[in-house]
């Protein structure tokens, strides 16, 4: 099968291109990947977020349908910026987060740089002096995998302190894994974060491994969620949306929580009329 050869992969390449099997390949899946980018258009969109109050309680509505140009952006902004507000639906459910699996390696290295800062060479540098002081399993795993024995070691030391799962948690495996030693854990849950004596950076991580593993094991977090559908005066749909944590599980224990764990609503009901909060005001 033919095919061009773009000016990008002739500056990197030079015009002599080894025609080899194994070279062919890469050579095709480079200019492919070359074509994808050279033929890709950015999809523009305006996102429209509107604030409104209700008895001086504000908070952010989104304009529901996608805007694609700054002329329909405009016009928008143009209604929204006179229209009046009202409440038509209010739909309320209950969610539930689970607690995320024990740590692989890569979960480990990513968590660590976002909440210690520390690059992923320092992360395992860290990591296997802790596992050659005997505190943590092997650290070089790609598996989520717990033994039994462990998990009923980390359940029954959940009961005397929290509310326990009824059934352990398990946590399906990723196709691609070899899942040849368990996750990262502690080995003796006893050692707790705040009585260990290591280095500053070995507590920093030990603390990090100590808390995800019991977690995992912990129930899940309940959130009360509402979602607002407000109509503006021009026929204009926007939607409003909450969430608050009402039974905090296994985030008694871990602070991985998102923005979106506490965002309140003031209390809506259909029909309510709303009040447009001008910007800076």
């Amino acid at each position: 099968v033919g095919f061009m050869v773009s000016p990008f992969i002739m500056e990197v390449f030079g015009p002599k291109l080894s025609a080899g099997r194994v070279q062919s390949v890469a050579l095709r899946l480079i200019v492919d990947r070359e074509i994808e980018i050279e033929n890709f258009k950015p999809d523009e969109y305006w996102p429209i977020n509107v604030s409104l109050a209700k008895n001086k309680d504000e908070f952010i509505a989104k304009y529901l349908n996608k805007v694609t140009n700054k002329i329909d952006a405009t016009n928008i902004k143009s209604d929204l910026d006179k229209d009046t507000y009202q409440i038509t639906e209010i739909v309320s459910e209950q969610e539930f987060k689970r607690p995320f699996p024990p740590f692989t390696t890569s979960t480990l290295q990513q968590l660590a740089a976002r909440k210690l800062g520390f690059p992923a060479a320092k992360t395992m540098k860290v990591a296997q002096s802790l596992y050659e002081s005997g505190i943590v399993t092997y650290i070089r795993t790609d598996s989520i995998r717990s033994s039994t024995e462990a998990i009923q070691t980390v359940r029954d030391w959940i009961k005397i302190k929290y509310d326990l799962p009824e059934k352990p948690n398990f946590y399906a495996a990723k196709d691609q894994a070899q899942d040849a030693h368990e996750a990262i854990r502690p080995t003796d849950i006893e050692k707790l974060p705040n009585i260990f004596f290591g280095s500053d950076d070995e507590k920093k991580l030990y603390n990090l491994i100590w808390k995800r593993f019991v977690a995992s094991q912990m129930k899940a977090a309940t959130y009360d969620t509402i979602a607002a559908t407000i109509k503006s005066s021009s026929g204009h749909i926007l939607k409003a949306y909450g969430r608050v944590l009402k039974y905090k599980g296994w985030l008694s224990i871990s602070d991985d929580k998102d923005d979106k764990d506490n965002v309140i609503l003031p209390e809506l009901a259909v029909g309510d009329n709303l009040v447009l909060v001008p910007p800076g005001v």
